[in-house]
């Protein structure tokens, strides 16, 4: 639907990229409000104390790093390859 919309957007106008962006912007905002008015999660009490060294292992570093450094090597080679 949203590919749709922007295509007949952009079809009734030449700037209708314009008119794409504010719409996007507008359902951002929506969804934006509508978490803040009606998403109120339960508080839970069970989670462990834990120390920003615990913290920063539970967002698992190597595996970030890992992952970063095979992501911009597979688009370097994607960009090497020249479309072939």
């Amino acid at each position: 639907v949203g590919v749709l919309g922007a295509g007949g957007v952009t079809n009734a106008n030449a700037s209708g990229w314009r008119t794409t962006f504010w719409m996007q912007a507008a359902f951002h905002l929506v969804t934006v409000l509508g978490l803040v008015l009606f998403y109120h999660p339960i508080r839970r009490s069970d989670y462990p104390k834990m120390s920003l060294k615990g913290y920063i292992w539970a967002c698992d570093p190597i595996g970030s790093v890992m992952f970063i450094s095979s992501a911009a090597i597979v688009l370097l080679a994607l960009d090497w390859a020249g479309g072939a």
